[in-house]
């Protein structure tokens, strides 16, 4: 596992900074004055994986990130332990005034999700831009009175 970090404060860094190398690869990134750590899980997120996917979210938790974006545009299967660490995830950064999105759901995860009745607890975008979009507009109702 490679974290690729990059706080230029521009915006989303190219694709080719992605490199399929494992199930799970972080990197943060400041976005409009937004810590957002994002997470690209691919392959299997079962099991063998998972182990992965919790290490990257104590990782970022442990340095107080509260933004999240999940892209799970190449997951091919997602089990329980996931979804649990994902839901876990949404609710102690929710606690915080943060927020998760789940970009670039496949079919096959928005077929769990259903089945388990959670999509009304998950913000689901298609696009980087409308993930970031809602993220922002969080950060900016946490900003009024």
């Amino acid at each position: 596992m490679r974290p690729d970090s990059s706080s230029d404060g521009g915006g989303p860094s190219s694709e080719e900074s992605w490199e399929p190398t494992d199930s799970v690869i972080s990197r943060e990134e400041v976005r409009d004055g937004l810590d957002i750590c994002r997470i690209r899980l691919q392959g299997r997120i079962d099991a063998g994986a998972f182990p992965l996917l919790l290490d990257e979210i104590q990782r970022a938790r442990e340095r107080k990130r509260r933004w999240f974006l999940l892209n799970l545009e190449c997951v091919t299967f997602i089990g329980s332990a996931a979804v649990g660490i994902i839901l876990s995830l949404i609710e102690d950064v929710r606690s915080e005034g943060g927020d998760v999105v789940l970009l670039a759901v496949p079919p096959s995860a928005h077929q769990v999700f259903d089945s388990l009745n959670i999509l009304e607890f998950l913000q689901i975008r298609r696009t980087e831009e409308e993930a970031f979009a809602h993220l922002m507009e969080v950060a900016a109702s946490n900003q009024r009175p």
